[in-house]
């Protein structure tokens, strides 16, 4: 099959033959032209795909004028190629096809084609065609329109079309002896090569289509099939107090993940599971949060299987970098998790020390030393007492600098104020009953007895009820109509002069309230604590008994 013709220039030289003996000579002939009508430096141009390119036929024109037959030998040194045609018999001018070999190592070069004509009386002629051997660049195409390193999406197919290429690669391994998928290496299909790919496996692949240029014309493509999309979510994270283990959880359809700090720079280690059960990681110390702030964590995750898989774009959350993973260029899937923490009981932020939590040093425990109640002591359950301050019932205060203990107590006093550490200042331990009396404990039936009852902070739950001992039944309830100005008194403060000093502040009192007893009762005190402090039910009980005989 003809069908190459190549860009050549020429060096003629002809000889004519001595003693006006018959002669010959040798035009190279433009097809285009009438043959042998002149002499042309160029001829027209095709260019070497293949190896089977590199020989095919010239056309030669011979003018001659006697002495057939004639032998023509046309040879290509730098080949080793020759042969002989014979013309016999002709004489004037005749076009022949003169056959050619050119030498791999003259594409993209020159190289040298020689013709000698004979005739049968030792007239000899000859001519030089000196010819530029190009080659075809390869033009490299897809049904899908994807530029080199374009996406795929999963679930594709994708044509690939070679022009003027003898071989078509479908993922050729680097210094490896590869066998090419598709091949014309003799121009039986115009040299085009056409493979199709359906749903190709997810990851890099490349198509790689060659002819006889090598590494001058060799035309290499590169797409990214998509399967299932790298992803991270679901994540979650307890227990929420600081300076414990931290369980974190989340699902991926990766193959190996890990869990990293705020910027990737500390690897706290691999996460145990997979993309069918979830993934988990226990951070232990000494990573542990340890204040009550917003820490940043990374979750890495990357599937080993398909290392050039895409992350999933629908995910904000998701950002994503190359590594080389076992010398493998690998796509990672990076999740960034912000985690809120707050200080465990018993503990509480420290402001100056970005929110550490420091243990708290608890509320002071004051109790009275001796049997008298006039001294106090206070400690701290943990540290040492920073403040001291007596409040009393005059609407003075008194700071005790250093804030030593035992201090003294006396019946003016109704309030302390004390701090350990860096706490705020700390009521005296909450109660109802700061006092409840009754002025005799046996009297005689129809005899008249006071009751005194101190209360801090009362509300309308606040009563005493007294009840016969031996019968049950209720014989006194401050609650009751005849009883106004008892219940009054445990709720209003009083006016009189005798407790106008328990006005102020939460404190309140019932005095010298006389009621006549004729058999022995109990007098009950009791409130109901609704407050957020030892919330509950308190009571104090006082009997009083007769000393008539019957009773006894």
């Amino acid at each position: 099959m003809l069908k190459k013709y190549f860009i050549l220039a020429f060096l003629f030289t002809s000889f004519v033959f001595l003693n006006n003996k018959a002669s010959a000579f040798i035009l190279y002939t433009d097809p285009s032209v009438d043959p042998c009508s002149q002499r042309t430096l160029n001829a027209t141009a095709t260019n070497v795909i293949s190896e089977y390119d590199l020989k095919g036929t010239i056309p030669v024109c011979i003018v001659s004028s006697a002495f057939p037959p004639f032998n023509i030998l046309i040879a290509n040194t730098q080949t080793g190629f020759s042969t002989t045609t014979t013309v016999s018999p002709f004489t004037g001018t005749s076009t022949i096809q003169a056959p050619y070999i050119f030498n791999i190592s003259s594409i993209q070069n020159t190289d040298t084609i020689s013709l000698r004509i004979s005739d049968s009386n030792t007239g000899v002629d000859n001519a030089q065609i000196t010819a530029y051997v190009p080659i075809v660049p390869i033009t490299l195409s897809n049904t899908q329109n994807l530029a080199d390193n374009g996406v795929l999406p999963a679930g594709n197919s994708i044509t690939f079309s070679c022009s003027n290429a003898t071989e078509l690669y479908y993922d050729p391994i680097l210094n490896a002896t590869n066998v090419p998928v598709t091949s014309d290496y003799d121009g039986g299909t115009s040299y085009n090569l056409v493979y199709s790919i359906n749903n190709p496996t997810p990851g890099t692949h490349t198509i790689e289509c060659d002819n006889i240029g090598g590494s001058l014309t060799r035309e290499v493509f590169h797409f990214v099939a998509t399967g299932n999309k790298l992803n991270i979510d679901n994540t979650t994270y307890s227990p929420t107090q600081a300076l414990a283990t931290v369980h974190f959880t989340w699902s991926s359809n990766g193959t190996d993940c890990a869990l990293y700090n705020y910027d990737k720079s500390i690897k706290f280690g691999n996460a145990t599971g997979n993309s069918s059960s979830g993934f988990a990681f226990n951070l232990t110390s000494p990573n542990l949060p340890q204040g009550a702030n917003t820490y940043g964590y990374n979750i890495k995750c990357y599937d080993s299987g398909n290392p050039s898989t895409m992350i999933e774009d629908t995910n904000s959350n998701l950002s994503s970098t190359t590594e080389m993973i076992s010398g493998v260029s690998t796509t990672v899937a990076w999740y960034n998790l912000s985690a809120t923490f707050s200080c465990p009981n018993g503990s509480t932020p420290d402001p100056g020390n970005n929110n550490s939590c420091v243990e708290m040093q608890g509320p002071p425990i004051c109790n009275f030393t001796d049997n008298t109640d006039n001294f106090v002591s206070c400690s701290c359950q943990v540290g040492t007492i920073t403040s001291l301050e007596v409040k009393s019932t005059n609407g003075s205060s008194q700071s005790i600098v250093p804030p030593t203990t035992p201090f003294a107590w006396d019946n003016l006093h109704y309030r302390y104020d004390t701090s350990c550490g860096n706490l705020p200042a700390l009521l005296r331990p909450y109660t109802h009953f700061l006092a409840f009396n009754v002025s005799a404990g046996f009297i005689k039936p129809g005899g008249a007895i006071d009751i005194n009852w101190m209360v801090q902070d009362p509300t309308s739950t606040c009563k005493i009820v007294g009840v016969d001992i031996k019968t049950g039944q209720e014989i006194f309830n401050s609650e009751g109509t005849g009883n106004a100005l008892i219940k009054a008194s445990v709720t209003t403060p009083k006016s009189s002069s005798a407790t106008s000093n328990f006005t102020d502040g939460s404190f309140k009192s019932l005095m010298n309230k006389t009621l006549i007893i004729n058999s022995s009762a109990r007098f009950t005190a009791s409130c109901e604590n609704e407050g957020p402090y030892m919330p509950g039910h308190y009571q104090l009980a006082r009997d009083v008994y007769t000393t008539n005989s019957q009773e006894r």
